[in-house]
C-alpha cells in the first residue's frame, strides 16, 4: 500500500510518534462476551470502523478492517523510512561499519 505523499514533504520527529493522539474515546466498545456472542456483527462493524473489545472494563483488543491494518502498516513503514533517512543525514555509518568499529573498540580494551 502506498501513501499519497512523498517522504520528503513530511515533517517528522521520532519523539512525536508516541504522542500521536488516538481517538480511543470515540471508538465503539463492546465486551468480550458480546463480541463472542455477536461475532458476525462485530466483523461487519469492524469493516466500517475499529471496535475496541473490553474485558472487565479494560480495553484488551481492537478489531479493524484489513484495509485499515494495511494502511497503518504503511504509515509505520514510512516512519521507519524517515528514521533511517534521519539517521543517515546525521552521519549514521551503517551496520557493517558499526560492527567493525565495535570489534575494534572491544579488541582495544582486552
Amino acid at each position: 500500500m502506498e501513501l499519497n505523499y512523498p517522504i520528503d514533504e513530511l515533517s517528522y520527529n521520532s519523539d512525536d510518534v508516541a504522542s500521536i493522539p488516538i481517538k480511543k474515546e470515540l471508538m465503539e466498545k463492546i465486551s468480550a462476551t458480546e463480541a463472542q456472542n455477536k461475532f458476525g456483527e462485530l466483523l461487519d462493524s469492524a469493516r466500517r470502523e475499529p471496535i475496541e473489545i473490553t474485558e472487565k472494563g479494560r480495553g484488551v483488543a481492537v478489531v479493524l478492517a484489513v484495509e485499515e491494518f494495511e494502511r497503518l502498516q504503511a504509515v509505520e513503514d514510512e516512519l521507519w523510512g524517515l528514521r533511517a533517512k534521519e539517521a543517515s543525514n546525521e552521519g549514521y555509518i551503517g551496520i557493517q561499519a558499526s560492527e567493525d568499529l565495535l570489534k575494534e573498540l572491544l579488541g582495544a580494551e582486552s
